[in-house]
């Protein structure tokens, strides 16, 4: 939410809050289904990714997003 409003905000460190919330999430999903295992306590049900994959590609949207306006006004 942070990250939101810096980006509202124009400010330059929204790509850095939104590259820190990448890495938990990264994070996270390691714990989750390397560490954990989570696909065997929960039968290994393919839509078990969907959540997880939706949200890492929401956070890579809004990296490129927060960067290519971080490009363009401050070069």
């Amino acid at each position: 939410m942070i990250a939101s409003v810096l980006l509202l905000m124009r400010n330059r460190l929204a790509f850095i809050a939104y590259l820190v919330s990448f890495a938990g999430v990264l994070i996270q999903d390691l714990d989750s289904f390397v560490l954990r295992n989570v696909t065997d306590v929960f039968g290994g049900d393919p839509m078990l990714y969907a959540i997880p994959g939706t949200v890492l590609v929401v956070c890579v949207l809004e990296l490129w997003f927060s960067r290519s306006l971080a490009d363009q006004y401050y070069r």
